[in-house]
């Protein structure tokens, strides 16, 4: 069997290691595996293609020409199966240009959703365009199956990167941070998804002693606009913009001897993937999406600090 794998825009970090994972496992049931991906990448699969546009890109015309350049491919292969891995890049667009996946049979993977009015309408335009999807979260099946997407099917996202824990010290040295001090760890790209400046509004005003690390690579929210927004508590801040390998992801999540002492990245969205596995594996504190109205997201994990810390 033929099977072509859409994968993340970035196959690196624990994108890549699910990537691999999924590859290797059908190479070994002799499936024959074909890859679309954003950037090319060095996992043994029978052949490569690499999109030029954008798969996550928020213009619909660059997604149309990305579009364009996934349907020549998958129709020169015509493959008899298609596992989008990236299925949270499609709906944004409520799948326009693909009506061309019915003619296969087309498995979307999800990780997250948006929560708005919409939302609902977004997921099914693509459910009636596969034969059914794979999420990681089961908040996300259940909402999936109220809106009568079928054939929605929950895995526990795998912990595939190979981690080596580092003693506390020797991270927060890493970072040159202070051996006492409580550490809010904030991991991964500054992209607008991950609730980074409600996090830091957040934070305005307590008058409490931590440290918090933002590690990962730029995105949507600048250097400039981190430190404006904490102009308060500049003092208390630390910076590492940087892609972080999987060493470095490790050393933000291990810091702190008990698991108060370290928390992982403020998530916005319902979601669940490999760094939360990873935090988890640890035995970190890791704080997720509050299920509640955007207007009251910064109150309650102003009081949350204030209940762990105080």
């Amino acid at each position: 069997m033929k099977i072509i794998i859409v994968a993340t825009p970035q196959a690196k970090g624990h994108h890549k290691s699910y990537f691999e994972l999924c590859v290797n496992s059908l190479i070994k049931k002799e499936h024959s595996v074909v890859s679309i991906t954003q950037e090319k990448h060095d996992i043994q699969v029978n052949k490569q293609y690499y999109i030029q546009n954008n798969m996550g890109t928020r213009r619909l015309s660059e997604y149309l020409k990305m579009v364009k350049e996934l349907r020549n491919i998958i129709e020169i292969e015509r493959p008899d199966a298609i596992h989008i891995q990236c299925g949270d890049n499609f709906y944004r667009f409520m799948g326009i240009g693909l009506s061309f996946l019915k003619k296969y049979r087309t498995f979307f993977s999800f990780h997250q959703y948006r929560n708005k009015i919409v939302t609902p309408l977004y997921f099914k335009l693509l459910g009636n365009l596969s034969k059914g999807c794979m999420v990681h979260s089961e908040i996300l099946k259940t909402h999936l199956e109220e809106w009568h997407i079928p054939n929605v099917n929950y895995v526990r996202w795998p912990q595939t990167v190979k981690m080596k824990q580092y003693p506390t010290e020797v991270a927060k040295e890493f970072f040159g941070i202070n051996k006492d001090s409580v550490v809010l760890a904030y991991i991964g790209g500054t992209g607008y998804v991950k609730g980074l400046d409600i996090l830091l509004e957040s934070l305005k005003g307590l008058e409490i002693d931590f440290t918090l690390l933002i590690a990962g690579v730029e995105l949507d929210f600048k250097k400039d606009f981190i430190t404006s927004t904490c102009e308060g508590y500049k003092n208390k801040v630390k910076l590492a913009l940087k892609y972080l390998t999987d060493d470095r992801s490790v050393s933000v999540t291990v810091q702190g001897d008990n698991p108060l002492d370290s928390f992982f990245g403020i998530e916005f969205y319902r979601i669940g993937n490999g760094s939360h596995t990873n935090t988890i594996c640890f035995s970190r504190l890791f704080m997720g999406k509050n299920f509640t109205m955007a207007v009251s997201k910064s109150i309650r994990i102003w009081h949350l600090f204030r209940t762990v810390f105080v």
